[in-house]
């Protein structure tokens, strides 16, 4: 899903397996499912720039602080490790340029649950997007209980919401703070938007350098595109395999973003559900972000740079 991310309108949405509008009724219920708006999934590390600004704005950390992220962090006997072990001292922008799941944890459970619970409402992450469909899917976002709980969602478990969702919420750094609802419809001039305060103008500029950051020197790489700035973050999460817990062996990927992140306007959203083991969303979901972001660019009036010969 593509969003003009000042206005919430909706420029692009597309769905796999695609159908023929034309003969929709030869075409199998699971091609005929939207799956932007329809189906829901727990979210994993795209939520983590929420953690760190939700962070940001209750002063319960600073741009300043380090963490230690070389030793697992256990919270309620639950042991939450890094799937890449992150060496020395890590600042905020190390926290999400490499996806520290320690580090996300121990911001959380600071935060606590209530005001997590209250960032995560104003975000829209706890209720349906508003996209003009015939369905638009109910989150599961049950309170969170326990410090487990808390520190669980700070990097993207115990809530499931819709990739439109998410995008909505992403609106906030194209608004300075400021979220808007996702819409199917084609706003006029001058058209009235509702925007809801979450973050502070200071504290989204602050992500969106830590966004770049995932982009240029952390697991986002893949995304990057000379010439539109982008700034986002990567997600992998895994599929709950019923009674018998999370299987490792199959992924929710994804990557979420704004664009250029020097004059925010863009978000974008991709998601790949049931990845195999090992199927990253920095290493399926951001390469197919930058291929449709190179073709898509000359539509929104941007520049791409030119690649560099390979020597």
């Amino acid at each position: 899903i593509l969003l003009d991310g000042r206005t919430g309108e909706t420029l692009a949405l597309a769905s796999w397996p695609a159908f023929n509008p034309n003969e929709a009724g030869a075409a199998p219920t699971n091609a005929r499912r939207d799956r932007v708006a329809g189906d829901v999934h727990e979210l994993g590390s795209t939520i983590k720039p929420f953690t760190v600004a939700m962070a940001l704005q209750e002063q319960v950390t600073s741009s300043g602080e380090l963490f230690d992220l070389t030793r697992p962090y256990v919270v309620d006997n639950n042991t939450i490790e890094d799937h890449e072990p992150v060496e020395g001292m890590a600042t905020l922008g190390d926290v999400l340029a490499y996806s520290s799941n320690i580090g996300a944890a121990q911001i959380a459970v600071r935060l606590g649950g209530a005001r997590q619970r209250m960032y995560l409402d104003r975000l829209g992450l706890t209720s349906a997007a508003s996209l003009e469909l015939g369905r638009n899917q109910a989150p599961i976002a049950p309170a969170a209980r326990t410090r487990r709980d808390v520190a669980g969602l700070g990097f993207g478990y115990g809530l499931a919401a819709t990739p439109a969702s998410l995008a909505g919420a992403y609106t906030v750094f194209t608004n300075q703070g400021a979220r808007v609802s996702p819409t199917l419809r084609a706003l006029g001039p001058g058209a009235a938007v509702e925007r809801t305060p979450v973050f502070s103008p200071e504290v989204t500029r602050q992500l969106l350098l830590y966004m770049r950051g995932v982009v240029t020197r952390g697991t986002g790489r893949a995304a990057d595109v000379p010439g539109l700035v982008v700034a986002g973050k990567t997600g992998t999460a895994e599929k709950l395999a019923g009674e018998s817990g999370y299987d490792e062996s199959r992924n929710f990927s994804s990557f979420a973003g704004v664009f250029p992140a020097n004059d925010p306007r863009y978000v974008i959203v991709l998601a790949l559900d049931d990845t195999g083991e090992g199927a990253a969303g920095g290493m399926v979901a951001a390469p197919a972000v930058a291929r449709t972001l190179r073709r898509i660019a000359p539509m929104l009036g941007l520049r791409v740079e030119a690649r560099t010969p390979a020597r």
